[in-house]
């Protein structure tokens, strides 16, 4: 959103974007997409299609470096995903 916000209202007038989210899976568990959307449209651009949200967990064990990863299932969500925005952006 600090990305977004620094960027010029109506500036990207007709440009194509579409918004996604990861986010833990628990009951307060934020989401962001749909602000994000909100955003962009104020900006100029037209959403293409509804958000994607994808949930992570923490990781265990010892290659949990990063601390955070797809809980199964949700690799091929976004997989999906982006085969229907490229389809529609194609």
């Amino acid at each position: 959103m600090q990305f977004l916000d620094r960027l010029g209202e109506g500036a990207f007038s007709g440009k194509l974007a579409a918004a996604f989210d990861t986010q833990f899976q628990m009951p307060l568990s934020g989401n962001a997409a749909s602000g994000i959307e909100k955003k962009l449209e104020k900006l100029g651009f037209k959403i293409v299609t509804p958000s994607l949200v994808t949930y992570v967990q923490t990781k265990k064990g010892v290659e949990a470096k990063s601390g955070i990863q797809l809980k199964d299932g949700e690799l091929e969500k976004a997989k999906k995903y982006a085969e229907d925005l490229a389809h529609k952006l194609h």
